[in-house]
Parts: C-alpha cells; structure tokens; sequence
C-alpha cells in the first residue's frame, strides 16, 4: 500500500463541549407560528369541531359493531 493511502492515524478526544452547537436564546419576538387572538381562537375552534367528528365516527364503529382501526 502507498503511503499515501494509509489509515489515518491522527486522533483527538472530544472536546468538553460542542462548539458547533447553536446557541439558544434570539430575541423575545415569537416565531411566525404562533396564533393568538382572533386566529387562536378559530385555529381551536376547528380542531375541537374535527375531533368530535372522529369521536363520533368512532362510536358509530363501536355501536354497530364493527372492529375499531
């Protein structure tokens, strides 16, 4: 084998800490994400609405016996 194509060799233990990480805090704005007001409560509203959909889907399954998925 040449030299050249040799195994490395050079080791090096951790360092204590990451210095690749990210570091948290940023500013106190809030991500794009978040909902409040008048579009919290229609984001809630809709999902309330969509889960008693499916609760009651689900309890037609139940009472007419067929298996649940």
């Amino acid at each position: 084998m040449t030299e050249k194509y040799l195994p490395i060799q050079f080791f090096e233990k951790r360092k204590d800490f990451d210095d690749r990480a990210t570091e948290g805090g940023g500013d106190s704005k809030l991500p794009s994400w978040v909902l409040a007001g008048a579009n919290l409560s229609q984001r809630s509203t809709k999902l309330v609405s969509e889960i008693n959909d499916i609760t009651s889907v689900l309890r037609g399954h139940q009472q007419t016996g067929k298996k649940l998925p």
